[in-house]
């Protein structure tokens, strides 16, 4: 007996990095944008430190059904 999982949707997997991404930060999570093809995600916009870029890495990496992610976003 085995069970299939469906996989995530685009949309989903966008969501989901956008909610975990809100309760990581609290001031600036509108700066960073996400957008996902399949399982694979890119992430742009800005944030003000080299953690905050990793933490939004991770997070996305995180997130089910990611295969790949685009880490675009700029410190500044």
């Amino acid at each position: 007996q085995i069970t299939l999982k469906p996989r995530p949707s685009a949309t989903d997997i966008s969501a989901d990095i956008k909610r975990a991404l809100h309760r990581s930060w609290s001031s600036y999570q509108d700066n960073v944008s996400v957008s996902a093809t399949g399982g694979s995600v890119r992430l742009t916009g800005t944030v003000p430190t080299f953690d905050d870029k990793w933490v939004a890495d991770d997070t996305a990496w995180r997130a089910p059904g990611v295969t790949g992610v685009e880490n675009d976003i700029a410190v500044v």
